[in-house]
């Protein structure tokens, strides 16, 4: 009894994780844009941006783990689109999509300043305004 009130618990939540998902059709979702910083690395992000005009607010997600498992693991993306927000989620220089070499921490206050200044003056709506930016260093050792 005990092992099927789990199981029972685990499709409840499952359920429930699943149907928070907004539809994709909501939102503009561009995958593995290009962003070339001043060195000539090109550092790839996907961009997730509400249907519609802008300027939109910024948020900057970036990651040594891999944009893609960041999008299936956490639903707050979507979210923030559903709320007037652009969304980028960025696989940090080395890793995954990115081009150059993976120096944790070394590079980071660089590409979050080249980050903003390319996002100020970006023409797919997003807002002229600064960027709020999230590193994932949540599991960096």
């Amino acid at each position: 009894m005990k092992v099927n009130c789990q199981v029972l618990f685990v499709i409840a939540a499952l359920t429930c994780a699943i149907a928070q998902q907004p539809p994709i059709s909501d939102f503009i979702l561009e995958q593995n844009v290009a962003i070339p910083m001043r060195d000539g690395v090109l550092l790839r992000a996907d961009i997730l941006r509400p249907k519609g005009g802008g300027p939109f607010p910024v948020l900057v997600y970036r990651t040594p783990y891999g944009k893609h498992f960041a999008q299936k693991e956490y639903t707050i993306f979507r979210r923030a689109v559903q709320r007037g927000y652009a969304v980028v989620i960025q696989d940090v220089r080395g890793r995954y999509a990115s081009d150059g070499e993976f120096r944790p921490y070394e590079n980071e206050g660089r590409v979050l300043n080249q980050m903003c200044s390319r996002l100020s003056r970006c023409p797919r709506g997003e807002s002229r305004s600064s960027a709020y930016v999230v590193v994932d260093c949540g599991r960096c050792g």
